[in-house]
């Protein structure tokens, strides 16, 4: 799976919006992945957890917060 393309799906490269959520992503991932392998009694599909990981705030681009008085 090539995470970087389904990214550029939604998201242009070189935005605001795209660095900020792709950094996000890749901490997440990291962590994820450090967690994965703090505990290799799991047999847990780092690949998968990578990629779940770096997908996981993709729909970020179609919510709309209402605009709320303060």
């Amino acid at each position: 799976m090539n995470i970087q393309q389904i990214f550029e799906k939604y998201y242009q490269p070189g935005t605001p919006l795209y660095n900020s959520v792709w950094s996000h992503s890749k901490l997440v991932a990291e962590k994820a992945l450090k967690l994965a392998q703090v505990h290799p009694e799991l047999n847990i599909d780092s690949d998968f957890v990578y990629e779940a990981a770096m997908l996981h705030d993709l729909s970020l681009i179609h919510i709309s917060e209402p605009t709320r008085p303060y």
